[in-house]
Order: C-alpha cells, then structure tokens, then sequence
C-alpha cells in the first residue's frame, strides 16, 4: 500500500531541523561556549561574571532554569563545521576538574563530526536511522558544498514522532520504513558485493601497473645496457626488417638508428659464410635450441669486408611463438689478420726453428721463443736432464733465482714496449753445479710492426770469462814486477802498459795505450832496436 503524500509531509526534515544551531569560533574560550548554551543565546558580560565566580561546573548548568537552555554548541569555521561540543563534554570536564578560564573551545570539542547532507531523499527517519547508527544526539544538517544549514537533535525528533494525531501515519510510515530498510539492505548487500568486486579489480589494477612498471623498468635498464655494450646488437622481424639496433651498430655500419629502422637488414650489410656447412648448422641450430654462436663475413654497403663474431638468438613472444632475431655482432678483422699473421709466421719460424735445430743442437747457444707473458714458446735446446716438454710453457724467470728474475723480467718487458734489442749478462749453475756464464740477447719479433713474440739467445761465454779472469790475473802480477813491461802490435801500437813502466818513461797507461812505441818512448833508434823489431 502506498502512503499518504500529507502522512509523508509530516516527517520531512524541514519539520526536526531547527536552522538557528547555536555557532562559536575555533577561538572561543571554554567559558563562554558554556555560558551560550546555559542562556541558549550570545552571552552578556553578566553571564561571563556569574561564571566566574561559580566554582564548579554542576552548578553553572543547575544555575539555569531557562527552557531556552541548549545541550550543544557548534563550532565553525567560516560556514564549515570543525566540531561539536555538547553537555557530555561538559560531563568529561567536570570529571577531570579543568579550568576553564584556560582553554579555548578548539582545545576540548569533538573534532569528528557526523553530519547529514541535504538531500530530497531524505527524512527524519533517515536522520533517526543515522543518529541511532552512530550513538549521538545530534546531527548537524550541510548542503553539497558541505556548508551548515541547521541541525537535528534527539529533542526534536522525539517531538515529531510523539505527537498523538501522528500515530496513524508513524504505523504507515513504519510499514514504510520496513520496506525500505529491506530493499536498503539489499542496496547494501549489492552494495557490498559492488564493493568487493571492485577492490578485486582495484588490485588486479595495482598488480597490473606493478608489472607494467617493472616490465618497463626492465626494458629501460636492457635499452641501457644494450646501448652501452660495446659490441653492435641488431634485431629484426620474421620479415628481416629491423626493429631495433644499438649505439655500437649505428658506428660499425656508418648508419644511423633513425633512418634504418623497419627498413630490410639488407640495406645495413650483405654476408657471406666461411664456410657453407656453417649455413646449415646456424639453421638447424636455431631450429632445435633457439640459438647459434659463430664466424662469418659482413659487407657494409660501401663495400668494406669485415669478419664479425655471431650470437643469434630467437625472439619470442608470451606465448613461445618466433617473432625475430637478435644477433649480437662483434667485429673481429683485426683479429683474423693477427691470426693470419701468426699461422704465417709459425710456419716461417717453424721451418727456421728445424734448421736453427739442425744447426744448433749441439752448439753452446739457447734460442727462445716468449710470449708476452715471458713463457717459453720456443725452445731449440733445454739443459741435460729436463725434459723439453717441461721447459715449454714455462715462465723463462722460474729458471733462474730470485735475484736474477727482477732484471730478466725488466728486459723482456722494455722490448715489448720499446720495440729495441736488450742485452744482459748472467751467471747460472748446470745440472753438475758448475757455474757457467751466457751473454743474451732478446730481440722483438714482429709482425706488422708490431712486437709479437720476443727472441732469447744466450751464448755460452764461460772460456771467455775465465780467460778474461786469467788475463787478469797475469796483469795483476805484471803490475807488481819491477821490470818495465810493454806489449806493441805488429804496427808499434802498444797494447799493455805495465805500472813499472808508467814509473820509468813518465806516461801514464791511459796516454801509452794504442800510441806508437817508437814515437813515444825513443827520441832515436838503435840500429840494434832497429834491426831487432825488423
């Protein structure tokens, strides 16, 4: 049954909404806001007085009898409502003994407030059903821009639903209100559900921006890895047009990325396989793993012929399917010409090395070949009792003692770096303990004009060094003779100049040496000296 529209008049809000609430500032002292709400109007400065002198707050309230009297007072901001303070307030400061010619009413309101914004919708069982759900008494009424316009208080409401020509209309209203509170639940519960869904969905969202932004997190910090690497990488669709190419790429092709992509990757370089079966490998390794790793030959578009490193790799999609491929390209020329260039020269040096064997094998002279590394290559002779295989790959200095590596390691080093020949001396036992003594010299070997390998050659000086220590000798005691002693060439040069005879004739050896004899020492000669040297 519908209900009567004038039953329903009688409980619009209009009807319990009193639009002159009892307002205060922020600012407004305690006392004051009480003093309001005991006279239900602006306080006088008697007011304020008799408030003063009252000690406790029961007594103020008790002190007025006024039916004018309010039970709340609002405070606001303007026409906003920052809070409420009502007679439980002025319970909680009777409790707590405030004084309340110290506090302002921002210092002790109710800062949540529950208000009812105006609607047509709404009536006072709206309001009673929102009162009754939150536990207050009163409810202050706001506009859409949230500015007050009145407000409800338990008082009023009690009245408009007491009156006794409404008890008709209260049982129609409560039919009605049953009604409503029915299909209000289930508002709520689609409501609920509403609620529900969409927060499922509002975390689906989340998780899917979560994984959009690490995606395009990840593909920013591969864009930057990839344009920092220093090989060139390029990628291309099932069509072999490119999709994507690096920094590196753009400076190996002499290309720029803008002009070149989603053009065909034959317009950037053509190629050719070292060898044809690699062909077939690189197809059916793609095929089978999804990759293959090789050597082959690129021809840039202005005819220039370089070997490149392969890494090809297959691109695919969420759902496994081959888009494209990656190639990772890294340009070895340099490297194949050294290559080239080594095999070149090991052949060269292997054929030399055979006839330096043939030569050399038995004579007292080293030849070795080091790397950069200072191991040993190359060996045309090792020392009795070591295997050859034992010397080869070694480090040249784990031959020789602590005190002699420092120096060999230092001339190894500058021909690298200066390119220039090194010659040293040393001293080193056999495997019988006898010390024998080697001149060396480490040349460069070079390939290109460049340093390679280094050459060892050590010449056994051992007879000579002992027959440089016998001279020695034998010069020591000539010194200590008393006898003047000289040595002349076949031309009157003189050779030796014993210290005897630096006494006698007055030269020194330094001025003797390599003069003529007879210009020197006889201002004339004897036909007996004469025909003595003849």
């Amino acid at each position: 049954m519908e209900p009567d529209d004038k039953l329903i008049d009688l409980f619009t809000l209009n009807r319990v909404i009193d639009f002159s609430p009892l307002t205060v500032t922020p600012e407004t002292f305690v006392i004051d806001v009480i003093a309001l709400m005991v006279n239900g109007r602006e306080s006088s400065d008697n007011d304020f007085v008799f408030l003063k002198k009252t000690s406790k707050i029961n007594s103020i309230i008790q002190s007025s009898t006024s039916q004018t009297s309010k039970d709340y007072v609002l405070v606001v901001d303007g026409r906003f409502v920052v809070g409420i303070f009502t007679q439980s307030d002025v319970a909680r400061l009777n409790i707590h003994q405030k004084n309340l010619s110290e506090f302002r009413i921002y210092e002790l309101m109710t800062r949540e407030v529950i208000s009812l914004k105006e609607s047509p919708d709404w009536d006072i069982f709206t309001a009673r059903s929102l009162m009754y759900q939150y536990g207050i008494h009163h409810l202050p009424v706001v506009d859409k821009k949230d500015n007050l316009i009145g407000i409800i208080t338990q008082n009023s409401l009690l009245q408009a639903l007491n009156a006794q020509e409404n008890l008709g209309a209260i049982k129609v209203l409560e039919n009605e209100l049953k009604r409503q509170t029915k299909e209000l639940k289930q508002v709520r519960k689609e409501l609920q559900e509403t609620r529900l869904e969409l927060e499922r969905q509002n975390t689906c969202c989340k998780e899917e921006i979560r994984f959009i932004s690490q995606i395009e997190t990840q593909i920013n910090f591969q864009a930057n890895v990839l344009a920092h690497v220093s090989d060139a990488v390029i990628a291309i669709d099932n069509e072999d047009c490119i999709v994507y190419l690096n920094k590196r790429a753009e400076e190996l092709y002499k290309i720029e990325a803008d002009k070149f992509i989603g053009r065909q990757l034959t317009e950037v370089y053509q190629y050719h396989w070292l060898n044809q079966k690699d062909k077939y490998l690189a197809h059916h390794a793609l095929l089978t793993k999804g990759w293959w790793q090789g050597e082959n030959i690129h021809i840039k578009n202005n005819g220039e012929e370089i070997y490149v490193d392969l890494s090809i790799s297959c691109l695919n999609n969420n759902n496994g399917q081959k888009i494209g491929l990656l190639a990772v390209i890294r340009d070895i020329t340099e490297r194949k010409q050294v290559e080239e260039a080594l095999r070149e020269s090991k052949e060269r040096y292997r054929d030399l090395a055979q006839k330096l064997h043939s030569i050399t094998v038995n004579a007292p002279i080293y030849i070795y070949e080091l790397d950069r590394n200072g191991k040993i290559i190359f060996a045309n002779r090792v020392p009795e009792c070591i295997p050859q295989e034992q010397v080869l790959g070694s480090l040249l200095t784990s031959w020789f003692t602590q005190e002699q590596r420092s120096s060999i390691e230092f001339a190894v080093e500058k021909v690298f770096q200066t390119g220039q020949v090194q010659e040293i001396e040393y001293a080193i036992p056999n495997h019988q303990g006898e010390v024998r003594f080697y001149k060396t010299q480490i040349a460069p070997n070079r390939i290109k004009g460049k340093a390679i390998t280094a050459v060892w050659i050590a010449i056994d000086i051992t007879e000579r060094k002992l027959a440089e220590e016998k001279i020695t000798e034998q010069a020591a005691l000539l010194d200590v003779t008393t006898d003047a002693i000289l040595l002349r060439s076949l031309s009157g040069n003189i050779l030796y100049f014993n210290r005897a005879a630096q006494s006698i004739y007055g030269w020194t050896k330094e001025e003797a040496i390599g003069k003529v004899a007879n210009e020197l020492l006889y201002k004339e000669i004897s036909p007996e000296l004469n025909e003595a040297l003849k």
